[in-house]
């Protein structure tokens, strides 16, 4: 039986294409392999309630290292109150009430990400920011501080910035129904939030929800301003400002550099009878415009 040339074949494969992939086997065969690529040890906060900074109240006996993914689950709470060894990563969530708290005086930098919520079914984490200092993505890799992240099984994740200084990216709730819903909230006007570098940015997903407090003053602004935003399809905003007090004001409440906005569910609620306030994204963010009637 005659065979095909290589010119004469349909489809013919270009023979920079074989060369290339030969060439890739060869490289592939030499590539040294006593590489060694970095280990992460899990170190579990076991005491019920306490400080972070006590080696008794960890798994390991010392508290988390740089090398470590901290792990608060399964109705324990950890108190930041001082500041803290950097750790590579964190996962606060789990049955009952699973808590990381920054208070005043507290500070902790995460090298890559905190995930807020478990992996599985009907379990919660909670992370409060109020009066310390929190850093993600301290690697300036762009990770994130996910509320609400869980792909598998349905899981809440919340978070709470009363007060303090909160640096690095946000991402709030899971992509797919039936997996992780997340909450941020933004409560009075004493909180700092935003990017520190280029790589950090902020999304909020179809099963996010954000929601902002104002005080008698107003609220927060959430600033990445030198990064993008972007909320998706289904997003929920919601503004509530019953304990406002001022005069007509126009607060931005997310800042960014690069707005995107899919079709996110905007709700104002809570204000005074004296009050009319309406929130809207513009080319410089989300903005809150608050006019006495």
């Amino acid at each position: 039986m005659m065979r095909e040339s290589f010119a004469t074949m349909k489809n013919p494969i270009s023979p920079s294409v074989w060369l290339g992939a030969f060439l890739c086997g060869v490289c592939l065969n030499a590539a040294p392999v006593n590489y060694e690529e970095p280990s992460y040890e899990y170190n579990i906060f076991k005491k019920g309630s306490g400080p972070w900074n006590n080696d008794a109240n960890w798994s390991a006996k010392h508290v988390p290292t740089d090398k470590e993914i901290a792990i608060v689950r399964d109705n324990v709470g950890a108190v930041v109150s001082t500041k803290v060894p950097p750790v590579s990563g964190m996962h606060v969530g789990g049955l009952g009430k699973s808590a990381l708290t920054i208070s005043a005086g507290g500070s902790l930098e995460v090298t890559n990400k905190i995930r807020v919520g478990r992996t599985m079914a009907k379990t919660t984490g909670i992370v409060s920011l109020e009066g310390g200092y929190l850093r993600t993505g301290a690697g300036d890799n762009g990770s994130r501080l996910n509320v609400g992240e869980s792909g598998t099984f349905s899981s809440t994740g919340l978070a709470y910035f009363r007060s303090g200084t909160f640096e690095g990216g946000i991402s709030v709730g899971d992509s797919l129904a039936g997996t992780g819903v997340g909450t941020l909230s933004v409560i009075g006007s004493a909180s700092v939030i935003g990017g520190k570098t280029p790589k950090d940015a902020m999304t909020v997903s179809p099963y996010g929800t954000l929601v902002f407090e104002l005080d008698a003053e107003g609220v927060s602004t959430i600033d990445y301003k030198n990064t993008a935003v972007r909320f998706f399809k289904g997003a929920k905003v919601i503004v509530n400002g019953a304990a406002y007090a001022g005069k007509n004001k126009v607060i931005v409440l997310v800042a960014a550099k690069k707005m995107a906005n899919d079709g996110a569910v905007l709700e104002t609620t809570g204000f005074p009878e004296k009050y009319e306030a309406t929130a809207a994204f513009e080319k410089r963010g989300l903005v809150l415009t608050i006019k006495e009637k």
